[in-house]
């Protein structure tokens, strides 16, 4: 009997990934080339009340696409895509630390069957805390910027002390403006991390290299 091995396909495009590569001999690559190509891949870092924060990608359509993809239509399979090619580096960059995900919109799991952010830094293998919950159900793409700027009044702090002396490392999968990152750090920081950092999947460039007046510098980390 003959089994018939299966073609490995782009998770994104569903092209045939073909021919592989010498790096890829060493990482699972769920990315044909033509698709890692188009998304732009920045690891932008800044400081947000004194909290270091990194973004990976530029929210562009490529990026948008995808998530939208994932996140509003539910399509699970593309939840890993977005860390693969940086997993080792990120666990490495962060090992120690536990992540804090910022709270999605308890309608919105339900409907996609899956909370977006858990599953798109579980392959990370970092302990999980869910320190943080809304006050009320809502969605973020729902407020307007002024609404953004006091969302610190709709979220709040479940058992803080889960976090109090740990390294922690809030997680979201898009930085807009700043106001939850901001919102976030200032809930947590009363219950005494060891220290806060911030990482997200990707951020929007609004003005040039400036969104919220605060400055952007690449790190120039390469694919």
């Amino acid at each position: 009997m003959i089994l018939k091995t299966k073609t490995p396909m782009c998770k994104n495009c569903m092209s045939k990934l073909v021919k592989p590569s010498l790096s890829s001999l060493f990482s699972n690559n769920q990315l044909c080339p033509a698709c890692i190509n188009r998304f732009q891949v920045h690891f932008y870092e800044r400081k947000i009340e004194g909290v270091s924060v990194l973004s990976l990608y530029l929210y562009e359509e490529t990026f948008k696409e995808a998530l939208y993809r994932f996140k509003g239509r539910g399509d699970i399979i593309l939840a890993d895509i977005f860390l693969n090619n940086y997993r080792v580096y990120l666990k490495l960059k962060y090992w120690g630390n536990c992540l804090v995900p910022i709270p999605s919109s308890r309608q919105s799991d339900i409907e996609r069957g899956f909370n977006h952010v858990l599953e798109v830094f579980k392959p990370l293998g970092l302990e999980m805390i869910n320190c943080l919950a809304k006050k009320v159900d809502f969605k973020q793409s729902d407020l307007g910027f002024d609404e953004r700027q006091e969302v610190i009044n709709k979220l709040l702090v479940i058992d803080g002390s889960k976090i109090s002396g740990r390294k922690i490392v809030i997680v979201d999968d898009l930085f807009t403006t700043g106001a939850t990152v901001k919102a976030a750090i200032k809930l947590l920081r009363p219950f005494q991390p060891k220290s806060i950092k911030v990482l997200t999947l990707a951020y929007t460039k609004i003005k040039g290299n400036y969104v919220d007046g605060l400055e952007v510098k690449t790190r120039g980390l390469k694919r």
